[in-house]
């Protein structure tokens, strides 16, 4: 760990499960298990560790980590203390469960939580930083959390970014004009969703002298300037950004392209699409959406040749960008089932080897799509909502909900206009729940 916290609690049941065979294994022993998982946390200097020997119940071990960190925190109670009020609770909870007592705790039982002041617990934090590559590595964990909290708590946010600013002020005039550094506060300001920011450090890195930023930030650069154009209420200033990102983003794919730039012009040019689209400009967009079509197209044949394990990304936005225009142009939308198929099996691969959000969801969306190919919404379009509202209840993130709603409509609007009766009626039931999950 870059960072080492001084408390862990790992609060789940079967740690480090490896395969069914072992983790079901009469002589598995989990409580040993736990034991060296926090042997090994607090030999690289976690002070607390808090880890579950064998399965728990949802609501006792609720009880457990609400009372533990009532204790911790709110009455500032000794380690020791606030395990025992916790184990209470939670045997309060189910006299006859062992919940209670799953939880093992190691680590020094007099340690107290302290609250800092914001100001001391930045110099606190970053008071090492003694050489750029500190400084870097500081900034890569600022972008790793930020990307997070952007998804959760603007408060947290809003610290996060503070301590990013200090950075910025303390280390910029003396670091700032290195292309890796620069890099670095790019990128923590661009999953912080600050545009200009991003972009006034991405421009540093990759005119830097010393030639030290990767070729990513050039990239990253690129959709920056389209992101930032997608936001922009100016429609001359909007269209000025996006091309701006567009030819930086073409220059790149001429010297080397990939499956992420050919996907990031393919992004460019859908906005192109939509902003042009709804400013009545339907030849442009329509032209627009063509070359979306032509870019995911190419950086989808360029991940079949590489064997990319995400080849579902620009496959599936190459299918939605086609189904639009096939829609747009009134006629039949020729998508191969084989094609559909090979996007499924990539989709689940993703899914179940480093399952996140968007492979998530993107399974379901590319069932809406293949419907939507074969005008058959209407026996599929509950499944799909129960499907999207089972994910939501999982992860209810408005900004990503608000992503997945301004997807389906890229399709779904067209849809509407050369779909039968009943299926318009299925479109229309698969928007309205969408729109209802970004705003709850």
């Amino acid at each position: 760990m870059r960072t080492v916290p001084e408390l862990v609690f790992l609060n789940c049941c079967h740690l480090a499960e490896r395969d069914a065979a072992t983790t079901l294994a009469p002589r598995y022993d989990r409580a040993a298990f736990a034991a060296n998982i926090a042997e090994e946390l607090i030999r690289v200097g976690v002070r607390c560790v808090i880890a579950a020997g064998w399965a728990v119940e949802d609501v006792s071990a609720t009880a457990f980590a609400a009372e533990f960190y009532a204790c911790l925190v709110a009455r500032r109670l000794r380690f020791i203390d606030a395990v025992a009020g916790a184990r209470e609770k939670a045997h309060i909870e189910n006299p006859s469960g062992n919940t209670w007592a799953a939880y093992q705790c190691y680590g020094d039982p007099e340690w107290t939580w302290r609250q800092t002041d914001p100001v001391w617990k930045v110099n606190e934090q970053f008071g090492s930083i003694a050489s750029p590559m500190g400084l870097i590595l500081a900034l890569d964990n600022l972008a790793l959390d930020t990307c997070y909290l952007y998804r959760r708590s603007d408060a947290e946010l809003d610290l996060a970014m503070g301590q990013v600013g200090y950075l910025e002020d303390v280390f910029g005039k003396i670091w700032g004009e290195m292309g890796a550094v620069a890099e670095a506060f790019g990128l923590v300001y661009a999953e912080a969703r600050n545009a200009d920011k991003s972009i006034a450090w991405y421009r540093i890195a990759v005119n830097a002298s010393d030639g030290g930023a990767s070729f990513r930030a050039a990239e990253q650069l690129g959709s920056q300037l389209v992101r930032r154009g997608d936001r922009l209420k100016d429609l001359d200033e909007a269209r000025h950004s996006i091309n701006e990102g567009i030819v930086l983003l073409q220059n790149i794919a001429a010297l080397r392209p990939t499956v992420e730039t050919k996907s990031l012009l393919g992004s460019a040019y859908k906005r192109t699409a939509l902003i042009e689209g709804r400013a009545g400009r339907q030849k442009v967009a329509l032209q627009s959406l063509k070359l979306m079509v032509r870019e995911y197209a190419e950086a989808e044949a360029i991940a079949r040749q590489t064997k990319a394990g995400n080849l579902f990304y620009p496959a599936k936005n190459s299918i939605s960008a086609e189904l639009r225009l096939a829609f747009l142009q009134k006629r039949e939308p020729t998508i191969a089932t084989e094609r559909l198929s090979e996007v499924q099996a990539s989709l689940d691969q993703a899914a179940h080897r480093a399952p996140d959000f968007w492979s998530v969801v993107g399974q379901t969306e590319l069932r809406m799509l293949e419907a939507l190919a074969q005008s058959r919404l209407v026996g599929l379009a509950p499944e799909l909502i129960e499907a999207f509202r089972a994910l939501k209840a999982r992860v209810p993130s408005l900004s990503m909900w608000d992503s997945v709603y301004n997807e389906a409509q890229f399709t779904l609007v067209p849809y509407l206009d050369v779909a039968g009766a009943e299926e318009k009626r299925a479109a229309h039931s698969l928007l309205d729940a969408l729109k209802a999950m970004t705003a709850a």
